[in-house]
């Protein structure tokens, strides 16, 4: 029957059954391209070398793009396993769930983007470095694709982008865990030379990618989605909990 279905519905079909058919369809089509490219690009990283980089003293810490969601995810959602209808009906589920869980994160006042700059510039601080916040025009949510127009005074820019936060859990039977990764790259201002990159994950650990994967409290588990928002307060602490773990991590790469 779904089988059927699936081979003889068309566009027009799939809009009577799904009358928000374009609005989930875009959605579908962003966790495609997430899973492609979590399953398939190797991130480019750059150890820093101190020794070669004593001159860095000043750093520019750009304020990284704020993710308008806390995504809530089934990593291998059944509906994957059944053509487009069943692909829709994931997008669907994930949306759904997405909007319900930011709405609680904004109704807490959970600003990740915000809590890692403030917490990374502390860290720089007594790391012994200057820093300078610098909030650039980002044409989309992601590293700059040129450093060319920066007009701040410093000798590196740590440019950073948060590309995940929320929940994942593996399947539709198991835990919810809480996900964030971080991007960084520190950049000579002179040269625009990449003097460092590092891909950070912390709680669920998407694997591909090769991120530094930081482990998140074992409490930090939601049996499903009805207790994820139940329990907004403790998945609120979770996504904090995250903040700390990376912001070390950075600064541990590129302390002096």
């Amino acid at each position: 029957m779904n089988g059927m279905l699936f081979a003889v519905a068309g566009r027009r079909d799939v809009e009577k059954l799904f009358p928000d058919f374009r609005k989930i369809f875009r959605l579908f089509s962003v966790f495609a391209v997430l899973a492609l490219t979590v399953a398939c690009a190797q991130v480019p990283k750059q150890a820093f070398n101190k020794e070669a980089h004593t001159e860095v003293k000043r750093i520019a810490l750009f304020e990284p793009a704020k993710p308008e969601e806390y995504v809530v995810y089934i990593a291998n959602h059944p509906g994957g396993s059944f053509g487009l209808i069943g692909a829709l009906v994931a997008a669907a589920d994930t949306k759904s769930k997405t909007d319900g869980f930011t709405s609680k994160m904004k109704e807490l006042q959970v600003d990740f983007a915000a809590s890692l700059t403030a917490a990374l510039e502390q860290e720089l601080v007594t790391a012994k470095y200057d820093v300078v916040r610098f909030t650039p025009t980002r044409a989309k949510p992601e590293l700059l694709d040129s450093y060319a127009g920066v007009d701040v005074e410093a000798d590196a820019y740590l440019d950073w982008v948060i590309n995940w936060n929320g929940f994942i859990a593996p399947t539709a039977t198991s835990d919810y865990l809480p996900s964030a990764r971080v991007y960084v790259r520190l950049v000579d201002a002179r040269t625009k030379a990449v003097l460092y990159a590092e891909l950070i994950g912390y709680g669920y650990q998407h694997g591909p990618g090769q991120p530094i994967e930081l482990a998140s409290d074992a409490k930090y588990r939601f049996g499903n989605y009805s207790t994820l928002i139940e329990g907004a307060q403790n998945a609120a602490e979770a996504l904090n909990a995250a903040t700390p773990l990376i912001v070390r991590k950075i600064s541990t790469d590129i302390g002096r």
